[in-house]
């Protein structure tokens, strides 16, 4: 009579199973790509499910699968715990089949749980520090780097007298570049460090989500380490008008870019590489004319990925250029 009863018990568990895992994969999709939607609209503190704070991006993974529920779960629970419902839909939906489960399969390996869960928390935390440490390295270069030399122009404008500020956040480090004149200063372009923690599509989204909107034109370095070619890729394909974005990782040395000619321009900042000032950029494009160094906004529009009218507009703001008349021509003042 008790072997029938247990056969009925596990029967019904594997029924139960089979129900779940067919919208299982489908509904843990749905919750990764509501993650950074639900964590850009609200602050959440405390997981739904175990009601352990949780302060890092990274012990975030998913929410509730129970249909229209938004409370979010760490990923020590969803990962290790294998709870996929927050707290007020677990004993509706599935209390009575994960007691069974936990009774007749698990009650053995709930010290090995344990000791996984302390791992991953260990991981996650030492990930987190290295990520930190490699963003406060590398701010700490970048430094060096804008005490020596700027970029002198914005997508608008040459900037000829440089003066910088930097200014410690919470989500990063800011650097304002602004126009100098005698009495007084105007900001003119933005550089914007922040840290990745992770390296798949959705982490980088995620510290896209920290940069905020700017007035200037902003130039956004991301600091990681590895990243996952969905990532990259992602990247790649990026063209915002306000921003050029960049993805550093110190530890190997390698610079990704999104898809502006622009970007790659400003990039030499940025880099190992010894960068030029405008007018070194703008005299590489130009031609040696009985000599005279002359350029075009044809040459410009093509180097920079600008159009015609923006080309023209920037070479006009140069001080050590001047039109040729009725042409798209500029030769360079001696």
């Amino acid at each position: 009579m008790a072997n029938d009863t247990e056969k009925e018990l596990l029967s019904e568990i594997e029924i139960a199973k089979k129900t779940l895992k067919e919208n299982l994969t489908k509904k843990e999709k749905e919750a990764t790509a509501r993650i950074d939607e639900l964590l850009a609209l609200k602050k959440t503190d405390f997981c739904s499910r175990c009601g352990r704070k949780v302060s890092s991006r990274l012990q975030w993974i998913g929410h509730c699968l129970n249909p229209g529920c938004e409370n979010l779960i760490c990923n020590n629970c969803w990962i290790v715990e294998k709870s996929r419902f927050c707290k007020d839909h677990y004993k509706d939906i599935i209390g009575k089949e994960k007691e069974a489960k936990e009774k007749v399969f698990f009650r053995k390996e709930q010290p090995a749980i344990q000791t996984t869960l302390k791992e991953t928390q260990k991981s996650t935390e030492e990930f987190k520090d290295r990520i930190e440490k490699l963003a406060t390295s590398y701010s700490e270069l970048l430094k060096e780097k804008l005490q020596k030399s700027v970029p002198d122009f914005t997508p608008e404008e040459f900037i000829p007298k440089t003066r910088i500020e930097i200014l410690s956040t919470e989500s990063g480090l800011d650097f304002t570049i602004n126009k100098k004149s005698f009495f007084s200063k105007k900001p003119k372009l933005k550089i914007l460090l922040r840290p990745v923690y992770g390296k798949e599509k959705s982490d980088l989204d995620f510290a896209l989500t920290k940069v905020k909107t700017q007035e200037l034109y902003s130039i956004v370095i991301l600091v990681g380490d590895e990243t996952s070619k969905e990532a990259i890729n992602s990247l790649s394909k990026l063209s915002n008008p306000k921003l050029s974005v960049l993805l550093i990782q110190p530890s190997s040395g390698l610079i990704y870019t999104d898809s502006k000619q622009i970007t790659k321009i400003y990039s030499k900042w940025i880099s190992d590489q010894q960068p030029d000032s405008l007018r070194d950029v703008l005299r590489s494009l130009s031609d040696d004319m009985e000599g005279r160094y002359v350029l075009t906004t044809d040459n410009v529009s093509k180097e920079f990925g600008f159009t015609e009218s923006e080309s023209r507009r920037l070479l006009e703001s140069c001080d050590f250029l001047k039109s040729v008349e009725d042409t798209n021509s500029f030769f360079f003042k001696k």
